[in-house]
């Protein structure tokens, strides 16, 4: 079995690859190289200059993270490991970004749905707040 274009894993599962869920149909497609960002392009030229050193590969997952790219710079990531499959600096790194992405989506859920509860019960007591505020305005007004 071929390994997958996009990751490298050779586990498929349901049509699919099983490490990253690209479609099994579309690997002989996959181009595999990385979209030109004009945010992460400079910012990970930067961080070939200092490839070895770990707070560069920090700045460059914060830089992707803050942009929301943090698929882009995977992408980045895994074209090195095409050209030098042993690069352990590229594989610690592509393993911090997938987490860094793994816990940014369950906050995003979380979040999202305890948000959307919050803001329904705040909005429901500040409308009924100014309601009964302009009630008693307009009574006080009208009582005179």
């Amino acid at each position: 079995m071929d390994a997958c274009p996009k990751c490298g894993s050779t586990r498929v599962s349901g049509g699919a690859c099983a490490a990253c869920g690209l479609r099994v149909d579309l690997w002989a497609r996959f181009d595999g190289r990385p979209t030109p960002d004009p945010l992460l392009d400079p910012a990970f030229a930067e961080l070939r200059a200092s490839w070895t050193d770990p707070a560069a590969h920090e700045r460059f997952a914060s830089v992707a993270r803050r942009a929301e790219l943090l698929d882009a710079a995977a992408a980045r990531y895994r074209q090195v490991l095409r050209e030098t499959p042993d690069d352990s600096d590229a594989h610690a790194a592509l393993g911090k970004l997938a987490l860094l992405a793994s816990t940014q989506q369950q906050v995003a859920v979380r979040f999202s749905d305890t948000t959307l509860k919050t803001l329904r019960v705040l909005s429901t007591i500040v409308a009924a707040t100014v309601a009964l505020t302009v009630g008693y305005i307009l009574f006080a007004m009208l009582r005179r």
